[in-house]
């Protein structure tokens, strides 16, 4: 597998993702310097596999990832190393079938679980990471089955 390293409009260099090094839950480049920028995994067919973006040694920004095909596979984003922002999750068909948020690393707003058709099974909401509001479970049809409130 191949990493770009993009340091910037004017420098860039091409490096493997061994050379970029984590303690303590930041990351490091071949300088031993705290990173910044973004790395590209490509799959052996030249298919970008993911983009993963970094400020001073740290997760920021969006993270994507890709199915061998191309097609998106899973989108996160990072504020600073904690999962912050809508996470998505798509099948294989390019169907959404999760949907996730979160606030300050924590889970917080609404999260959809879909079925291999894109349909929603789970509709769940959280508020500072604690479950919240009511929870509720669809049929095939769209039709509520359940519900509990938080």
């Amino acid at each position: 597998m191949r990493y770009t390293i993009i340091l910037g409009l004017l420098l860039s260099s091409l490096i493997t993702f061994g050379q970029l090094e984590e303690k303590d839950g930041k990351f490091y480049g071949p300088d031993n310097n705290l990173f910044s920028g973004t790395i590209t995994q490509n799959y052996d067919n030249g298919n970008i596999k993911a983009s993963l973006s970094f400020k001073d040694g740290l997760k920021h920004g969006e993270m994507m990832y890709y199915y061998e095909d191309g097609t998106k596979k899973e989108l996160r984003s990072y504020n600073m190393n904690e999962k912050d922002g809508e996470w998505i999750r798509w099948n294989p068909k390019g169907k959404k079938v999760a949907i996730a948020n979160f606030k300050n690393g924590k889970k917080d707003g609404k999260w959809i679980i879909a079925d291999e058709n894109g349909n929603t099974v789970y509709q769940m909401f959280y508020k500072d990471g604690e479950k919240s509001g009511t929870w509720l479970k669809f049929d095939k049809d769209g039709n509520v089955i359940d519900e509990k409130k938080y």
